[in-house]
């Protein structure tokens, strides 16, 4: 009753105190407070405040404190002590707090402190709160990064390990970018998802994601169709994922990244490294017809290719007939097109069909080469045309210059260009140097001459021009901005009457907006001459300007452009405005689809016209081996139409529509590939509609034989422009044709022998040795899905260069057949090292050692997988006699490690049973178990245990673990009637012989 009467005053004193009393300002009671309310710390710090308690009363007050803290932390100061506080007097009590290593991040805790009477009455209290600040420590790795396609299966998956050791709970965002042969699915899904993907990844947690990975199939016929190989030709596709993810950061501070990449491949069981079995020039040989049911029938020759080298070189040669006339022509039978040309890094040589460096405007049949002299590369080229050896109407030559350092280029153009039937001469001259002088700063500048000697006109005359191009690139963090001008006087050859400024501005706002304004500024009035007479161009200009703002998301993008344009084309002003608007989808499953759309109005100046409407929209879309185009137009869009329209007024509008579509049947043998067209516009009421189906058959010997048909319709129903002059016939009369025609053609690739090396091949064989004597017995199946990895060593030759390479080089990959086979044809004789690795799990079977096998002619190896030995174990646990654990013990989880002789380990994990299993190839091991896994309370009596499994009798061998639980210390008392304990001697039991530490356990 009495301690509720004084808590009871001790509220009233609180309430007083918050309210005032007697009209003063100041609070009447006991307050306390801390100095800081809330704080900030880092988990590894101690958190530091003062209570301040105030004695606002009439009299002297005692009390303790108690305090509220957060489970496992930690408080420095005594919870004992008494404090007295005379009447109007303060008291500095200091608090200090360790947090537990445990707390998470980005969150506030809340500690109370408790002023407490002499009996035990709380009468005042106040809170602090601590906030933790968040440390982001967290990691990701992709345990596999080199996947597999097995069992001629086009579906895999991998995995992604997180793991969080900060002190606060992250969300982590995942953003996939994988090759567009492959589909992800996200994990607990069973369809390919989205390409971001968002994880929530708690404090001290693992966490693994499983993805699915599924292949398109598609058909390599359909991508070989144009440039046809072999179709024994080997499997051998790499297709990659790559995963970036990305926190969200905290208070300001950015996020942590993190990016990694994973590579799937699927290969064959058979490569021909080498098309032919001896050393050859590949040669394509080619011969199409055209159309056959018309009055301008062609026949075409075509004999190409193209062969890699040693040492990078790189060897083109191309020779063509075309037969365009039905009489005889001998020199057609020598070729219209010849071209050979030789490329290695110390230079280059060109033959036949050529043309000069950059813009120096030499063409025809001639010789071009290049030399490599440090960082100086110097070239010549001469030309004529149309004949070399024979009178030509121009003849050229040319040098070429270009230096290359590391932050700047230089290059230099000569040329000179006779006509020897108009009498004139023209030479240019012009340089380009370019100059990196900061990470993202980059300038160039380039000027040129030229000059045109007319020798034939009445007065002999010069005329000569000049020009130059300046250009600029640089980006400043979210900004990137390029600017360009270019300018050529009335004379200059490479840019007539030209002077063209443009540029662009694009900055970032984020990942998903982007804005851009560029524009382009281009007048051209250019002087041409003819036999020595001058025939002035027709001036044009132009103005163009462009906003634009894009917003970018993972399933598609979309772009809105504003754009306005000032243009003089044709003696026809025209000043247009308008709006496009551009969207593509992007995650579409096996469909692409884009569109775009423009409408604006245009208005002409110089006539008394409203401003007239234009409008254009199209649209792409492929789907499998379809492929689909639309094109709409709406309004006179080009200057000749536009002028059409102004004078009679009549609005023109098209459609245009395209499709391909190939069908393949007969095993890949044969393809059907069709294209089609339908276009109508509205002026002259045309309608135009042609297919073409074409039919390929690629033989078993490497033939590809071709036959197409075109049919084409034209339909024309009126012509404005035609209607006044064709008025007193009755006007324009409808047009209609149609036309069929026909073609062929035969492929074939062929090597030309050549001096050189004569190949080998090889066949390896995986399978299981059950018997031991390295040869594949009847009853001895062979072992798909085993990599095969054959590098060569040293190859038969002296060049050590050769044997430096071979040494370096990865080499191939297999995977074998359901037979257990690989083939790999036409290789270099040499030795090669031929390594295996299973892709699946074998059981008791291992794979031998890596070997190294001479190639010297057509043969087998044998590569036997040989049986292992099954050992099975268990951990047996003895319990002490006065354990206080009753629970059952769980001794999942444990790493069992087996230790070969030459240090290659093998492990297992225990269940739940403490039970496991291992299979292991012969030899002699050391196995060992994980202690730390037991704790402190148990200890094995032997970790580590040496077995001999070289000569083994039995398939099955068991070994156990013996834990022993560490003996309890007993304490027994005594109490007498007192409480008191007595005072006993404990009695000290018999020790058992050292020998035997199990026994006395």
């Amino acid at each position: 009753m009495l301690a509720g009467i004084v808590a009871f005053m001790l509220l009233s004193l609180v309430s007083a105190a918050q309210t005032g009393s007697s009209g003063h300002n100041k609070p009447y009671g006991i307050i306390p407070q801390f100095l800081k309310n809330n704080t900030t710390h880092l988990v590894s710090e101690v958190a530091s405040n003062v209570l301040r308690v105030t004695n606002n009363t009439g009299k002297t007050v005692s009390f303790h404190l108690r305090f509220a803290i957060p489970q496992n932390w930690q408080l420095t100061r005594q919870n004992s002590a008494n404090y007295e506080i005379p009447a109007g007097d303060s008291l500095f009590i200091p608090v200090r707090i360790i947090a537990d290593k445990m707390a998470k991040g980005n969150t506030s805790y809340v500690v109370s402190a408790f002023l407490i009477s002499d009996k035990e009455v709380q009468f005042a209290s106040q809170s602090w709160y601590v906030a933790i600040e968040n440390q982001s420590a967290w990691s990701a790795t992709i345990p596999l990064k080199k996947i597999f396609f097995i069992n001629d299966a086009d579906s895999t998956g991998f995995s992604i390990r997180f793991q969080n050791s900060g002190n606060a709970d992250e969300l982590i965002r995942l953003n996939f970018s994988s090759d567009r042969r492959l589909e992800v699915i996200p994990p607990f899904s069973k369809n390919a998802g989205s390409s971001r993907f968002d994880l929530s990844l708690p404090v001290g947690t693992d966490t693994i994601l499983n993805f699915g990975v599924i292949r398109k199939k598609e058909n390599k016929s359909f991508i070989n169709k144009k440039d046809i190989t072999e179709k024994t030709s080997s499997l051998k596709e790499e297709y990659t994922v790559q995963v970036n993810a990305r926190d969200e950061g905290f208070q300001g501070k950015s996020g942590q990244s993190w990016t990694g990449t994973v590579s799937f491949f699927k290969i064959g069981n058979e490569i021909k490294l080498n098309e032919f079995k001896r050393t050859a020039l590949p040669l394509t040989l080619e011969l199409n017809t055209y159309d056959l049911l018309s009055t301008s029938t062609t026949m075409s020759i075509d004999a190409y290719g193209n062969a890699i080298l040693s040492n990078d070189q790189l060897l083109n040669y191309r020779f063509q007939s075309v037969f365009i006339t039905n009489f005889l022509n001998e020199k057609t039978f020598l070729g219209n097109n010849h071209y050979l040309g030789y490329f290695s890094n110390k230079g280059s040589l060109e033959l036949g069909e050529i043309s000069g460096w950059g813009r120096s405007l030499i063409s025809g049949k001639g010789i071009k080469g290049t030399v490599k002299i440090g960082s100086n590369q110097v070239g010549a080229v001469v030309a004529k045309s149309p004949d070399l050896f024979a009178a030509s109407r121009t003849a050229s030559f040319g040098f070429y210059h270009h230096y290359d350092a590391k932050q700047y280029y230089v290059s230099n153009y000569f040329s000179r260009i006779t006509d020897n039937f108009l009498k004139q001469t023209n030479t240019i001259y012009s340089s380009y140097a370019n100059f990196k002088f900061h990470q993202h700063h980059q300038a160039g500048i380039g000027a040129g001459y030229s000059s045109e000697n007319y020798g034939s006109a009445p007065t002999p005359f010069t005329a000569k021009g000049y020009g130059y191009e300046v250009n600029y690139s640089a980006g400043f963090n979210r900004l990137y901005l390029t600017l360009n001008d270019q300018f050529g006087s009335n004379n200059y050859l490479l840019a007539r009457g030209m002077n063209m400024i443009s540029g662009r501005a694009t900055y970032n706002l984020n990942k998903n907006i982007n804005l851009s304004i560029s524009n382009q500024n281009f007048h051209q009035h250019a002087d041409y001459y003819f036999a020595g007479s001058l025939y002035p161009g027709k001036e044009t200009r132009s103005a163009r300007y462009e906003f634009r703002i894009g917003f970018l998301s993972p399933a598609s993008t979309v772009f809105f452009k504003p754009s306005y344009a000032d243009e003089y084309t044709y003696s026809l002003h025209t000043i247009t405005k308008g709006l496009g608007i551009e969207y593509n989808a992007r995650d579409l499953t096996n469909v692409h689809f884009a569109t775009n759309l423009f409408a604006g109005y245009v208005k002409s100046p110089d006539y008394d016209l409203p401003n007239f409407f234009i409008a254009r929209f199209g649209a792409n879309a492929k789907w499998s081996k379809l492929n689909l185009s639309l094109r709409y137009l709406y309004g006179p869009g080009q200057a000749s139409e536009q002028l059409r329209f102004i004078k009679n007024k009549i609005n023109p509008q098209s459609i245009n529509l395209t499709s391909t579509y190939d069908y393949w049947f007969g095993k890949g043998r044969y393809l059907i590939s069709t294209s089609a067209g339908l276009m109508h516009e509205t002026y002259f009421q045309k309608t135009t509609f042609r297919i073409k189906p074409e039919l390929f058959y690629f033989s078993k010997t490497g033939f590809r034989f071709s036959v197409y048909t075109t049919f084409a319709s034209t339909t024309q129903g009126a012509n404005p422009m035609l209607n006044e002059l064709l008025s007193e016939r009755g006007g324009f009369q409808k047009i209609s044709n149609n036309e069929l025609n026909i073609g062929f053609g035969i492929k074939k690739q062929i090597g030309i022998p050549v001096p050189g090396k004569k190949f080998r091949s090889i066949k390896v064989i995986v399978f299981k040795d059950r018997n031991g004597n390295k040869i594949q017995d009847a009853n001895e199946e062979g072992i798909e899905n085993i990599l095969i990895n054959m590098r060569m060593v040293k190859p038969l030759s002296e060049n050590p260069d050769s044997d430096m390479t071979a040494g370096h080089s990865h080499g191939d990959d297999f995977i074998t057949n359901s037979n257990g086979e690989i083939n790999y044809s036409n290789i270099q004789s040499g030795l090669y090292h031929i390594k295996m690795i299973p892709l699946v799990q074998m059981g008791e079977w291992f794979d031998g050692k890596e070997e190294d096998v001479l190639v010297d002619g057509k043969q087998v190896v044998y590569l036997p997988l040989n049986k292992g030995v099954r050992l099975t174990g268990a951990i047996l646990v003895e319990r002490d006699k006065y354990t206080n654990d009753g629970a059952d013990l769980d001794f999942s989880r444990i790493r069992v490690t087996a230790i070969d002789s030459a240090g290659k380990t093998y492990s297992a994990l225990t269940d739940k049973n403490g039970g496991f299993s291992l299979y292991l190839p012969m030899g002699n091991y050391t196995l060992t178990i994980n202690e730390a896994a037991f704790g402190d309370r148990y200890e094995c009596i032997q970790s580590k245990i040496a077995v001999d499994l070289t000569k083994p009798v039995v398939d099955n061998y068991s070994i156990t673990f013996n834990i022993v639980e560490k003996k309890r210390k007993m304490e027994i008392k005594k109490f007498n009637n007192s409480e008191e304990p007595l005072n006993l001697q404990p009695i000290k039991k018999a020790q058992a012989p050292a020998t035997n530490k199990k026994q006395t356990k």
